[in-house]
């Protein structure tokens, strides 16, 4: 090559100015910017999860994930069991003992109908979901046999509903078989749910095989973030609806119909005792429906802009490659050498630009905080390159580029499925310039 600064001459000046070194060089330096580039993740990550701990402790307060099962019905039966004991002299005798055994019923139809009203709590910058939400239930039991010589225990029976986080338990109000009942705190340890509250009804303790009890139940219900409900009944229907634009539907099944608006959505689940693991009625701890068999939907925030520099800090070694082969490039066409120093506070130049948007984003959102944090890191870049080259045009160009590279990188972000395609697209092109910028680069060194 032939720089102006100085001539090439002797051979530590052809290591020095080599093509081959430079490019070794620059490969260094953006392996050392990925040191810094971790420590920007590192930061994301832990202001990320300081936010999901502010939500945390709001859901302690407020209700955390509700689900919601049942109600279900729990039946005593004395049964005798008959044992052999063998005495002392050989000979044996039978001994009967009395055992009681717990028969959980769950009902035999069952449908919810839930209607929510989610708002953002805010805790300094941080923000989570909370909601309000009336759920209605309907349903009825069909109370089968019990076990084999078993006797109905009729003072022993217990009704109840599970409740996640019993916090979060506002009104309530119910009938079974018409007649109005009332709700108890707790439930029986012959439950398998351990939170929930306890439905006490007249007609509960009337029960017999063959009978059947219609319910209908109303729950104020308010929680945080998830909202889900256990499909108990041997034919479930559940219609869940609520002003959020941002729903993530989870659990075992996706909803068989949906309606999504840009503040709202609706949602329906069908499913009968054979989509799932557990019967209609057992004894004892046999069956214990949790969580796992859930469903329901998250009411998630919007990408937040943690996520979002997430995501744009994946698309980094991107903007590093392009900004270092333009300044590279720069150095061959206007032949004045740049000091590996000098690629390397370029490079801290784009690490910076990282840190910019995340502590701009966590006031004004990160589009905004993207846009001044492009604009700004840019305009610097291109005052460095004026004095490292000498010339205003060079800066230009060299800053045009850099806003451009933000600019496709941002673009990619929003095309959450083409973005592999997109991306791909955009280093293909890139290669295709330099191949055609460097093409003579060997014939310009010999010069």
């Amino acid at each position: 090559m032939d720089y102006r600064l100085k001539p090439v001459v002797g051979l530590i000046d052809k290591v020095k100015y080599s093509t081959a070194i430079k490019l070794c060089v620059i490969g260094f330096v953006m392996l050392v910017l990925q040191i810094p580039m971790l420590m920007v993740e590192e930061l994301n990550w832990d202001r990320q999860q300081r936010q999901n701990s502010v939500g945390g402790e709001i859901a302690e307060k407020w209700g955390g994930e509700q689900t919601v099962g049942g109600p279900a019905i729990v039946i005593p039966f004395e049964t005798i069991v008959k044992t052999t004991e063998r005495k002392d002299d050989g000979t044996e005798r039978e001994i009967a003992k009395t055992s009681i055994v717990w028969q959980t019923i769950l009902p035999d139809a069952l449908e919810i109908d839930g209607v929510a009203t989610p708002e953002v709590r805010e805790r300094g910058i941080y923000q989570t979901v909370v909601y309000q939400s009336s759920i209605k239930m309907r349903g009825r039991f069909v109370i089968p046999e019990g076990p084999a010589g078993g006797v109905l225990m009729t003072n022993g029976i217990r009704c109840a509903i599970a409740i996640s986080d019993i916090k979060g338990i506002g009104s309530v109000a119910g009938n079974m078989n018409g007649k109005d009942c009332s709700f108890l705190a707790g439930v029986d340890q012959n439950f398998w749910f351990r939170s929930g509250m306890a439905v006490v009804a007249d007609d509960i303790a009337s029960i017999k095989p063959g009978s059947s009890i219609d319910f209908e139940f109303s729950i104020g219900l308010q929680g945080s973030s998830g909202w889900f409900f256990l499909p108990l009944g041997k034919s479930f229907i559940m219609n869940l609806k609520a002003s959020w634009g941002s729903p993530s539907f989870a659990g075992g099944f996706l909803p068989v119909g949906r309606e999504l608006a840009a503040d709202s959505f609706t949602a329906r689940w069908e499913t009968s005792e054979l989509n799932r693991q557990y019967p209609q009625n057992w004894t004892g701890k046999a069956y214990a429906p949790g969580e796992r068999d859930a469903l329901g939907v998250n009411l998630v925030l919007p990408a937040n802009h943690y996520q979002k520099v997430d995501r744009a800090l994946e698309y980094s070694i991107l903007v590093i490659i392009i900004v270092m082969l333009t300044l590279f490039i720069s150095e061959i066409k206007l032949k004045v050498w740049m000091h590996p120093f000098q690629y390397f506070v370029a490079g801290l130049s784009l690490v910076m630009f990282y840190c910019l948007t995340l502590s701009i984003a966590e006031h004004a959102g990160f589009n905004f905080a993207y846009a001044v944090s492009a604009i700004v890191i840019s305009c610097m870049m291109g005052c460095y390159c004026a004095a490292v080259f000498s010339g205003k045009k060079a800066s230009v160009v060299i800053a045009l580029v850099m806003l451009a590279s933000y600019g496709v990188v941002y673009f990619i972000l929003q095309m959450e499925n083409m973005a592999l395609l997109f991306g791909t697209a955009v280093l293909l092109v890139l290669l295709a310039c330099v191949m055609a910028l460097t093409g003579n680069i060997n014939r310009v060194a010999e010069k």
